[in-house]
């Protein structure tokens, strides 16, 4: 069964906006919430990249290496 990807967004009283995504590991997170920026303005004051998206990171960059060291 493939793992659960969610979106979870949160408007602040003061108006900022807050997206979390969960279930979606690596570069591929960003492209996932691409558009949803581009609504929003695309103004992005912090960006904070969780573990799964560095753990994924990490594992393709190894598949990568692994790839290429083969005859």
């Amino acid at each position: 069964m493939a793992e659960l990807q969610e979106i979870e967004v949160v408007v602040t009283s003061d108006g900022m906006v807050k997206v979390h995504v969960q279930g979606v590991a690596g570069a591929k997170c960003l492209a996932v919430t691409e558009e949803l920026e581009r609504l929003l303005g695309n103004e992005i004051t912090e960006r904070i990249l969780t573990d799964e998206y560095v753990e994924q990171e990490q594992h393709e960059q190894e598949s990568l290496e692994i790839g290429l060291k083969k005859p």
